[in-house]
């Protein structure tokens, strides 16, 4: 394990950083049983292993190697990997890269062009904070993954299956899950809010030309991604409460397969609420259920070359979870 050492700088940075809570789970494969994590069989004696000791195994493995998706054009590393006191926690660094085009860099400061810059077989890597913790508590079949996004970049489904390939060769009667979490009582904290700060309506459709908005490559039929945001103020109290109590009229009703507005149907809607002064961001997909996120404020983090500090972040992981862990009855020791 390394000790982080590096010189913290306060930097201002945009609203674009997030944490996104998930479960991890290990099922035997074609069925709905899930395992106890702290036994988790390893071999046809009879032989059980603790999921944390998994997860540091793989995490190691991936500070000494480049794991390299060809079928994706990525790359994944892990750095600056660490262990909480307890021993039950691990957090560090994913270094999620994307190779497989050119590129042009140009410098904003002194307005120079370096032309391919980046080359083909180039992965340009982004730093993205995560922490696995597994309490071993009243449910031990699960364990839990906090995981940064920037943006709309994340290293889950990465993360996610390079561990779903080192857990089946340990065992390949082992399927691994990580799913976002899903709070049952999460529109308690829609009722809390103080006030709502935005409505973003999201939707795919297929495009009108060849030039409208912008394409990505699938399986599926090619679609653009379309949104609305609209946005309050805080003199804009009354219409916040209004939306507030129709939204929430909405979500507990659940025959409606998609939200409206102006007649225009979309298949998703963030809402972005503020309660005691720190926001969060709830998701209601066209499956009607409400996710979360953290978003991370440029007040509350502090930043090195325009990523947030692992120590730093790391703080407010630890707050998330413990927030999280509350709803599954479990605690977050001293760590």
């Amino acid at each position: 394990m390394m000790d982080l050492k590096r010189r913290k700088k306060k930097v201002k940075i945009m609203a674009t950083y997030s944490l996104v809570p998930y479960r991890l789970r290990v099922k035997r494969k074609n069925t709905d049983n899930y395992y106890d994590l702290s036994e988790l069989p390893i071999d046809k004696s009879g032989n059980t292993k603790d999921i944390i000791n998994i997860l540091e195994d793989f995490t190691e493995k991936y500070t000494k190697t480049i794991k390299k998706f060809d079928d994706r054009e990525k790359t994944m590393t892990i750095e600056n990997l660490n262990k909480t006191k307890t021993g039950r926690g691990l957090h560090g660094i994913i270094k999620s890269g994307e190779f497989g085009i050119e590129a042009d860099f140009y410098n904003i400061e002194n307005n120079t062009r370096r032309d391919t810059a980046r080359e083909v077989s180039d992965s340009e890597e982004i730093p993205l904070f995560f922490f696995l913790y597994y309490p071993k508590g009243r449910k031990p079949k699960r364990a839990y993954f906090i995981m940064q996004k920037f943006k709309n970049i994340g290293g889950k489904v990465i993360f996610e299956s390079a561990l779903k390939d080192h857990i089946e060769k340990i065992n390949n009667k082992l399927y691994l899950e990580i799913k976002p979490i899903i709070h049952p009582d999460v529109l308690d904290k829609l009722e809390r809010a103080d006030r709502i700060k935005s409505l973003r309506f999201i939707r795919h459709r297929k495009p009108q030309s060849t030039d409208d908005l912008y394409y990505y490559e699938s399986d599926e039929e090619e679609k653009v991604k379309e949104e609305r945001e609209i946005k309050f103020g805080r003199k804009n109290g009354k219409v916040s409460e209004w939306i507030k109590e129709n939204l929430m009229t909405s979500l507990k009703n659940k025959d409606d397969e998609y939200l409206e507005i102006d007649e225009e149907e979309y298949e998703t809607l963030k809402v972005t609420v503020e309660e005691k002064n720190s926001q969060s961001t709830l998701t209601v997909g066209d499956d009607m259920k409400v996710r979360e996120k953290r978003p991370i404020s440029s007040a509350e983090i502090e930043t090195e070359g325009g990523h947030p500090v692992q120590e730093s972040i790391f703080e407010l992981a630890k707050e998330y979870l413990e927030l999280v862990l509350n709803k599954d009855e479990e605690r977050l020791p001293e760590d």
